[in-house]
């Protein structure tokens, strides 16, 4: 009969299950790595086709209120 009323020492993972579990740390911080890079490179073509939109001419005319009891 064991004396240690239930308190065990910690489990152990294994040499195995340690390299998977850092190999999917690693793909992790990877896939991470290279969706960041892809949303800075869409946010500078954003940029870059943003800027060369210039508005020429007036700004559009305000609207005019409407007519009372047509949908409002």
């Amino acid at each position: 009969m064991t004396t240690d009323y239930g308190l065990r020492g910690r489990r152990r993972i294994g040499a195995v299950a340690a390299l998977g579990l850092g190999a999917v740390a690693v793909g992790v911080a990877a896939f991470a790595a290279w969706e960041l890079r892809d949303f800075l490179e869409r946010r500078a073509a954003a940029v870059a086709t943003a800027g060369q939109w210039a508005v020429d001419g007036p700004p559009c005319p305000s609207l005019t209120p409407g007519k009372p009891g047509r949908g409002a």
